[in-house]
């Protein structure tokens, strides 16, 4: 069956019910139409109108795409952010634009913990679509684009904050510097309006 769009998920979940699925396996796939493949379609412009399982119909068009409707495991707020930055790589992103002044692509490439080009796209396109960052074409090169944290992301840089003030205190082999964890317990509203002004001062002025 043809797709609107590139969905290569979805064309494996198609492939796979069309052959005659067992019903056991055909519940599984359709566990990752409206759970993991969800977050795919969250990211795609134009997704296909129709699937066909046998007899049943998956409209994905009436898939809301709106952030608050994606379902959550639970609303707790733990959860809640787990679910929107908890994985791998998600912090690691938001670090680098928060902290380390990296608003392209292949200066997020360049982060030390090798992040393959295909997981940061991803990342990158999950992050815009739940609001958290934005992107923007880049003036300089309009191939090419900026992302820079919208006022929801600026928001985790107390998290980032909090999260390397904890690793530095608790990893025998960290590169921060020495009383990294003490300078912020001290003064956590003052060390993170400083992150804050440095991460405007560093971003690139752009009209959208």
């Amino acid at each position: 069956m043809a797709l609107k769009g590139e969905l290569p998920v979805s064309g494996r979940f198609v492939t796979d019910c069309a052959a005659g699925t067992p019903a056991r396996q055909r519940s599984h796939f359709i566990w990752l139409c409206h759970g993991r493949l969800i977050f795919r379609l969250h990211f795609t412009s134009k997704i296909c109108s129709l699937v066909k399982c046998k007899r049943n119909i998956y409209d994905l068009n009436a898939i809301s795409m709106a952030e608050n409707e994606i379902p959550l495991r639970s609303h707790c707020p733990v959860n809640f952010a787990l679910e929107a930055v908890g994985d791998r790589w998600s912090l690691i992103v938001m670090r680098d634009i928060l902290l380390n002044g990296k608003f392209r692509f292949r200066e997020l490439m360049e982060a030390e913990e090798n992040i393959a080009s295909n997981i940061l796209s991803e990342r990158l396109s999950r992050l815009a679509a739940l609001g958290i960052i934005e992107k923007i074409k880049d003036p300089h090169d309009r191939r090419q684009f900026v992302y820079q944290a919208t006022s929801k992301g600026e928001a985790l840089m107390g998290a980032v904050l909090e999260l390397g003030a904890w690793g530095a205190e608790f990893d025998p082999e960290t590169d921060a510097p020495p009383g990294t964890p003490e300078h912020y317990k001290s003064d956590r509203a003052g060390t993170i309006a400083a992150a804050l002004e440095s991460y405007h001062a560093m971003k690139p002025k752009l009209s959208k």
